[in-house]
């Protein structure tokens, strides 16, 4: 994909140009602030924009996403966010994000938020969670319940939701999970991904997570 990032913070500028560039996509650019930024989306076809939510200067990442989905309503945005402020969040989703990463952001997170704007799939939420047979994953804290009482995951358990959840109704590889997972080799963890997916099912019993031999696990509604 071709990606814009628009992040006034430069470690973290400099963390997300790396690591798209080792995943194999083009970084068309970098900006600090909305300075020159329209200028540059009007000449270019760009995929998907990594973008502050609270930039410096006269327009704050939320602003700059309203008319940048005047600009192109097809593109990707990803909102960065050191906040987990809900009225911050309830006024970025104005603008029908395909994500949000929460700072400090790792990997883990950046490969799945990837994953999902790769497979043109959008993230449907309401008030800060998504729904999902009779569960409800707050995507800020990062919490399951079921009529209103928590449901305790372990920490691979809720990485391996989430991300069956972000790419709902498309198949992911063992492999790709297990990397996901554990960042092993797939032949040493099959055994260890079959174990977590069993507990999964066991803990959300709603949830259609069906199987397929040599094509991977996928979440279905």
């Amino acid at each position: 994909m071709n990606i814009i990032i628009l992040e006034d913070e430069a470690i973290m500028m400099m963390f997300l140009k790396d690591s798209l560039e080792k995943r194999g996509h083009t970084v068309k650019a970098t900006f600090n602030s909305y300075l020159g930024f329209f200028e540059f989306i009007e000449k270019e076809n760009i995929d998907l924009v990594f973008m502050d939510i609270l930039l410096k200067g006269a327009l704050d990442g939320t602003q700059i996403a309203k008319r940048l989905r005047e600009i192109n309503k097809t593109i990707k945005i990803v909102f960065i966010t050191s906040y987990k402020d809900s009225q911050i969040l309830q006024m970025a989703k104005l603008s029908k994000p395909n994500g949000y990463l929460i700072k400090p952001v790792s990997k883990e997170d950046l490969e799945a938020i990837l994953m999902v704007c790769e497979t043109n799939t959008e993230i449907e939420e309401n008030n800060d969670y998504i729904t999902i047979a009779t569960y409800k994953y707050h995507i800020i804290n990062k919490t399951v319940e079921e009529n209103n009482e928590l449901i305790k995951l372990t920490k691979n358990e809720l990485k391996c939701f989430e991300l069956l959840l972000q790419n709902k109704n498309t198949y992911i590889s063992p492999e790709i999970l297990i990397n996901h997972l554990w960042n092993v080799e797939a032949s040493i963890k099959f055994n260890s991904l079959r174990e977590l997916v069993y507990r999964i099912r066991k803990k959300l019993p709603n949830l259609h997570i069906d199987n397929s031999i040599n094509i991977g696990y996928i979440l279905k509604d």
